[in-house]
């Protein structure tokens, strides 16, 4: 889930969301407008939405089975135009002797290829198929449709998450140039905090007294593969032993190393009676250590042991150590696109 990879339960699943990922559009949001003619279908796919992550804005937009194919596409078009409205789940049940699946599916299409910004799905009881592969992806389950919803709803928010980063980091400011000339190896403690101090984390500041106390430990490596990667975990023998760790790829925005933070199992034994704002400047300075190999070239591993908050909201560090290469860190594109 770091790197954005959806994983699925079942080949069936890996097809349902593949459709809608290559046929659709990304959803602008997690509010899904729920259109149909069928009250039980509204229900069944309001309720499966329960703990995805996913919304209905607003009660479903129900017709009787008598309405006509065009009256519920016009109300997808206001959908699709309802700038609330992050995609739309159509859903159709159709007596045996109708054909109405067949001229909805044709009109949805029809949408589709007017250049909508926006996931249209549906669900036709009446056998549906797979219908055009370019088309809208139609399911006959309500559960498998909200299941692709909610996978490609989180890849949209991962996305825009990731694309934090790069407004995050100011890598090429001038004002963040080293100020102490690179020299090839390994340096710690008061030597180490002066080469970070000058790349801005001004907030390192080494404590060794404190250094048995439970507090982060923030690591940015090297990896032969994926180029530089942000490790974090509770700073702890029992937290080290369940390999209780979050890593991502290198720079992270603040957004995303609280979300770091949040995936630790062991985060109430750093985090108990501490002040919540602390834990926004935990997240902080993941962030800032993250891009550390930006901001001082040849840098390829920092490790910093026993980040803490004091009363102040400052942070300490207990131990700290800095690698500096002779080349910098290069990284395989390809493989961090996966």
């Amino acid at each position: 889930a770091d790197c954005g990879v959806i994983l699925v339960d079942s080949v069936d699943e890996l097809i349902d969301i593949g459709r809608v990922a290559a046929s659709q559009p990304l959803p602008n949001g997690s509010a899904i407008a729920v259109i149909g003619n069928s009250n039980a279908l509204a229900v069944l796919a309001v309720n499966a939405m329960e703990g995805t992550g996913l919304t209905v804005p607003g009660p479903p937009v129900t017709f009787a089975r008598t309405e006509s194919v065009a009256d519920q596409v016009q109300a997808v078009t206001a959908a699709l135009a309802d700038p609330t409205v992050g995609a739309v789940l159509v859903l159709h049940a159709t007596p045996v002797e109708d054909r109405g699946d067949d001229a909805l599916r044709r009109e949805l299409d029809r949408l589709l290829g007017s250049d909508t910004t926006k996931p249209v799905v549906a669900v036709l009881s009446a056998g549906s198929g797979l219908g055009d592969p370019r088309g809208v992806p139609v399911f006959e389950d309500v559960e498998d449709a909200v299941r692709a919803l909610s996978a490609v709803a989180w890849l949209d928010r991962w996305r825009r998450e990731d694309a934090l980063k790069e407004m995050s980091h100011p890598g090429t400011d001038d004002s963040l140039a080293p100020v102490l000339p690179v020299v090839p190896g390994t340096v710690d403690g008061e030597a180490a905090v002066r080469m970070v101090v000058g790349t801005g984390l001004p907030w390192v500041t080494l404590d060794q007294d404190g250094a048995g106390s439970v507090g982060l430990r923030i690591r940015l490596l090297d990896d032969p593969l994926f180029g530089p990667v942000v490790l974090v975990g509770v700073d702890d023998p029992v937290a080290d032993a369940l390999e209780d760790h979050a890593h991502r790829l290198a720079p992270v925005s603040a957004a995303g190393a609280r979300g770091m933070l949040e995936s630790l199992g062991s985060l109430s034994v750093l985090v108990q009676g501490m002040d919540p704002a602390h834990t926004t400047r935990l997240a902080q300075a993941i962030s800032d250590v993250s891009c550390l190999h930006i901001r001082r070239a040849g840098v390829t591993r920092a490790d910093l042991r026993h980040v803490v908050p004091g009363e102040d909201g400052d942070l300490t560090v207990g131990d700290i150590s800095v690698t500096v290469a002779a080349s910098a860190m290069v990284a395989d594109p390809a493989a961090r696109r996966m």
